[in-house]
């Protein structure tokens, strides 16, 4: 009996954590946009690209530093012959390092040793010229791609307001279509006691039964578009498809009072993408300077210590200086091309980054004209659901009275389902209009 009685509390454990486990989560639009910014895939491929520009954009900096690099050799011959030649790469010689120095010359057998050490700095001086203008592109490139990283956060994070909305939409959807087949089913009893009153005859109760059918098939078909959009929302918010989630039921409609020249301004100030035009704009003013930085000749200096200590000779310390100079006086015309090619890069760069400008305000006017329709359109569903709430009672006082035809209260029923959807798509057709307002403007 206790062990049944301890079965029976191991079972009733397990189905409250699978219960606990099967809770859904339900999420705010703000929510969602967190969670896209952190998990969406896009957005952290955009985030390790502009990683990857930075980092791009410190090595080519560290190029403009001396180079310091070091060598050294060490070489041991153990019985070596009369008259032998002791080198770095010698049979019997162990070395690491680099091969360096003349090597020693053993006149007796025995064991013969040879090391040596060196440092050296280089410095390319001229080539500063180039380098220079190699790191700002390169910063500018960094630039670029956090730019890019911005626009790919604006449209993710658009992408999770628009997912969470169509998830809402089709769920107050369902929601009105079982409040109609409750309402259909009321009608349909109503039919039925004035069919066994023989006031009415069976085709109303037909009608009726098939009302009920249809919006119980529209219920299925709301159902199922609302399981479709809660997937698209979890895959944008970047988690697995069966993860417990659902957006929390709002109808808030948030006010919205810049003007379009407000909208405008603000989209050319502050959009990623129009940011992004400019700053290649920039980078190509740098790649001609970068183009004609090859007509300034290339000096180099370099300094060099080496230490040497052999079995025949005494230890030897020398430094040595050098500097180096190469100009290319004749290329065959290389080097004009080189810069005029650069010249037309950047006035195509210009043009892209003015037509950007503008295609920024078209897209912002249209989407500013789209949400003012939106925002009217809500007044007008909510009217329309009103006068339909009010048709649907008339009507069926009309029909309890025998003054009014059953298909003209069924298509009153009708007409009031579709104005309650109507009402809850206008407003998150408005939500989805600001949000994407918001998005060309380079809001999140």
């Amino acid at each position: 009996m206790r062990c049944l009685v301890g079965c029976l509390g191991l079972l009733l454990v397990f189905v409250a954590q699978g219960l606990a486990q099967d809770e859904v989560e339900l999420v705010t639009v703000d929510d969602c946009v967190r969670l896209a910014l952190a998990g969406n895939r896009r957005v952290n491929a955009a985030r390790e690209q502009a990683e990857s520009a930075r980092q791009s954009a410190t090595e080519t900096g560290t190029r403009r530093w001396p180079r310091v690099s070091t060598s050294a050799t060490y070489a041991r011959i153990e019985g070596a012959e009369e008259g032998s030649l002791l080198a770095g790469g010698g049979a019997g010689a162990a070395g690491f390092g680099s091969a360096g120095g003349a090597g020693a010359f053993s006149p007796s057998g025995g064991i013969e040793e040879y090391s040596s050490a060196g440092v050296s700095v280089t410095e390319p001086l001229a080539d500063q010229v180039g380098l220079g203008y190699q790191l700002k592109i390169a910063r500018l490139e960094a630039a670029i791609a956090a730019m890019e990283q911005a626009s790919a956060e604006n449209a993710v994070g658009f992408a999770a307001r628009q997912a969470y909305y169509r998830a809402l939409t089709f769920e107050k959807t369902a929601e009105s279509v079982t409040q109609t087949i409750t309402e259909l089913e009321s009608t349909l009893k109503l039919v039925r006691s004035l069919k066994e009153a023989g006031r009415v005859l069976q085709r109303d109760v037909n009608k009726a039964d098939i009302a009920v059918e249809r919006a119980k098939l529209g219920l299925l078909r709301a159902q199922n578009a609302l399981r479709s959009a809660t997937s698209s929302l979890r895959d944008v918010l970047g988690l697995e498809l069966d993860a417990p989630i659902a957006p929390a039921p709002t109808e808030a409609v948030e006010p919205f009072e810049l003007t379009l020249d407000e909208c405008i301004a603000t989209a050319h100030a502050g959009r990623p993408d129009l940011r992004a035009s400019q700053l290649g704009y920039e980078a190509a003013r740098r790649g001609v300077g970068l183009a004609r930085s090859a007509y300034v000749p290339s000096v180099g200096a370099s300094v060099s210590y080496e230490w040497q200590d052999t079995d025949l000779t005494a230890s030897e310390d020398s430094v040595t200086y050098g500097l180096s100079w190469s100009w290319d006086l004749w290329d065959w015309g290389g080097r004009r091309a080189a810069v005029r090619s650069a010249k037309a890069v950047q006035r195509a760069a210009y043009l892209a980054y003015r037509d950007a400008r503008n295609q920024v305000a078209l897209e912002v006017e249209r989407l500013w004209l789209t949400l003012g329709v939106a925002r009217q359109t809500i007044a007008v569903a909510k009217k329309d659901w009103d006068y339909a709430t009010e048709n649907v009672r008339v009507s069926r006082e009309k029909y309890e009275a025998g003054t009014l035809l059953i298909t003209d209260l069924l298509d009153d029923q009708t007409q009031l389902n579709d104005a309650r959807i109507a009402y809850y798509v206008a407003i998150y057709e408005y939500a989805i209009a600001l949000a994407d307002l918001r998005r060309a403007m380079g809001e999140r």
